[in-house]
């Protein structure tokens, strides 16, 4: 089973909400209160994507949920059912939401499809750092969260991918997950994680500190991690898409996904409201809104 789908790793999301697995599908969501809006909630798929193979018990569990005002969900294009099937279980929002980065690895060694600069920014940072999989993922649970904090303090983030260290830790020990890391003169200076199902992968999260950033340590732990994964037997690995809410020809990760990529595949984002009438109270005042559900578009959320 996908790393993503499993209730374990929803746990580890509780930063966005209280996890609730569904009895029929055994999806995991996190349901959460409205701000500002005592006694009302809604839910939400783990971050960043919904995996499942059971989608007509999913639309059943939906259908039987009278406790919670909607539900939103990024979709994994690894597991995108036919359009008609998800249109049923997302009736009120189902829109395309960015584009993802795929690769695949049928070429590797070759690396004939990645950008030539790319290939040419690994080269150049293999020369300074020295890259490996690490048997235990979680016994590197510390050096992961020191790197991780030097990402959260150079962008300033929140939101989603803010996992707390508990969490980032307790990812690690989950079946299916691959850490490769680089070392700078003995010290760790970039991190990449992916999980890993079989012939499929998801680059999960990755940060390197400055001294990383000086020679470009992430370019070698990618082209490291994708020799790696296609030594596994894995043929398709999802990079994930922009950073935010849209894809921006300016957003440098964006650009760095891109550059290892062969292909793009859609991922959809998809809403289903689950009680009409507390919605529509909610949603009064953001007529016209993209967002959804409509009445968290002031926080964003």
């Amino acid at each position: 089973m996908d790393l993503y789908a499993t209730p374990e790793y929803a746990r580890t999301c509780a930063h966005l909400g209280t996890p609730r697995t569904l009895p029929r599908s055994g999806v995991t969501v996190l349901t959460r209160e409205v701000p500002g809006e005592s006694g009302w909630y809604d839910a939400r798929a783990p971050y960043p994507l919904l995996n499942t193979q059971a989608w007509t018990a999913l639309a059943a569990d939906l259908d039987a949920t009278d406790d919670l005002l909607s539900f939103v969900a990024v979709i994994d294009p690894a597991c995108t059912p036919p359009h008609a099937v998800l249109a049923r279980v997302f009736p009120d929002r189902l829109v395309t939401f960015k584009p993802h980065h795929i690769v695949r690895l049928g070429d590797w060694p070759a690396l004939a499809r990645v950008d030539a600069t790319h290939r040419r920014k690994a080269r150049r940072a293999a020369a300074h750092v020295e890259v490996e999989v690490v048997e235990s993922p979680s016994a590197h649970a510390a050096e992961w969260v020191r790197l991780y904090a030097s990402l959260r303090a150079r962008h300033g983030f929140g939101g989603a991918a803010d996992f707390p260290d508990t969490a980032l830790a307790a990812q690690l020990a989950l079946p299916g997950m691959m850490l490769v890391r680089a070392l700078r003169d003995d010290h760790v200076v970039s991190i990449a994680t992916w999980c890993v199902d079989g012939t499929r992968a998801h680059y999960h999260l990755g940060a390197s500190n400055p001294a990383g950033y000086e020679v470009g340590a992430a370019y070698a732990v990618f082209a490291f991690a994708l020799e790696e994964l296609a030594s596994r037997g894995v043929t398709w690995v999802d990079l994930g898409g922009s950073a935010g809410v849209s894809e921006s020809d300016d957003d440098g990760l964006t650009r760095f996904k891109r550059g290892w990529a062969s292909e793009t595949a859609t991922a959809w984002l998809g809403g289903r409201v689950l009680d009409a009438d507390g919605y529509r109270t909610l949603a009064e005042g953001h007529d016209g809104s993209q967002w959804f559900p409509a009445y968290r578009a002031a926080v964003a959320a």
